[in-house]
């Protein structure tokens, strides 16, 4: 929501920030995108190049800078924020996300 959605920040009551490693969020994007596309991201295959580039460019998440979708771009966002904020950092399974942030919620 970075810059586009600045305006609803006023409406937020909770913002979660969800960041897992690199390692695990590029699995999980090459799952998802095999599932979507199938062999169609195949070397050789009509989406192979796009694929590449999508994985390329979300492997440079946690290092590029505000200039592009980042961390770094994420983080200033964060500043902005007005209200709570619940980080979840790391691999938490999703009954323990679910747990932290009802905690902060019904707490």
């Amino acid at each position: 929501m970075c810059g586009w959605g600045d305006i609803a920040i006023t409406l937020f009551d909770l913002v979660v920030f969800l960041l897992v490693s690199t390692s695990l969020r590029i699995n999980r994007l090459r799952i998802r995108e095999r599932e979507k596309y199938g062999s169609e991201i195949l070397p050789g295959k009509p989406l192979y190049n796009k694929y590449t580039s999508f994985i390329q460019w979300a492997s440079e998440y946690d290092y590029g800078d505000i200039n592009m979708r980042s961390r770094a771009l994420h983080e200033e966002w964060l500043k902005k924020i007005p209200c709570a904020i619940i980080r979840l950092e790391g691999d938490y399974s999703i009954d323990e996300q679910i747990g932290i942030v009802s905690n902060k919620i019904f707490n």
